[in-house]
């Protein structure tokens, strides 16, 4: 395994206990959605108000009171906040929006006082035999 695919695996890996370390502590698994497409979330309560942390991140439609939306718009992290009656918190978890293609690895990271919130982003599409930074 050359150095280069090593190195993204590891990415990879960060990314994911992030992740989970993140939803954990939100009580959600991460929504885990593609930019330039739709994931459906259904609610166990009624929804009356959604919050996205970043709305350049992920957008999110109410179908229905227990029937949301959440569209990727650009490879980044964002959370999504949904309170229901009485402002008790319904549903509170990560969105992880990463590359469009099946074959792509997005990898969000941040070190330093100079990385702006959200960290900053890598996004990888890989073939069989090698990868390409592609952002």
């Amino acid at each position: 395994m050359s150095e280069r695919t090593t190195a993204i695996l590891a990415a990879a890996a960060l990314l994911l206990a992030a992740s989970c370390m993140n939803s954990a502590a939100l009580g959600a698994e991460a929504m885990l959605v593609p930019a330039g497409s739709a994931v459906i979330v259904r609610l166990d309560r009624p929804a009356r108000q959604v919050i996205v942390g970043n709305p350049a991140v992920a957008d999110v439609t109410v179908q229905s009171p227990r029937l949301l939306t959440v569209f990727g718009k650009a490879v980044s992290a964002t959370t999504l906040t949904v309170l229901g009656d009485g402002g008790r918190i319904v549903l509170e978890a990560p969105i992880v929006v990463g590359p469009g293609s099946d074959a792509s690895l997005g990898v969000i990271y941040a070190s330093g006082k100079g990385v702006p919130n959200g960290g900053q982003h890598l996004a990888v599409e890989c073939a069989a035999a090698s990868c390409v930074a592609v952002r």
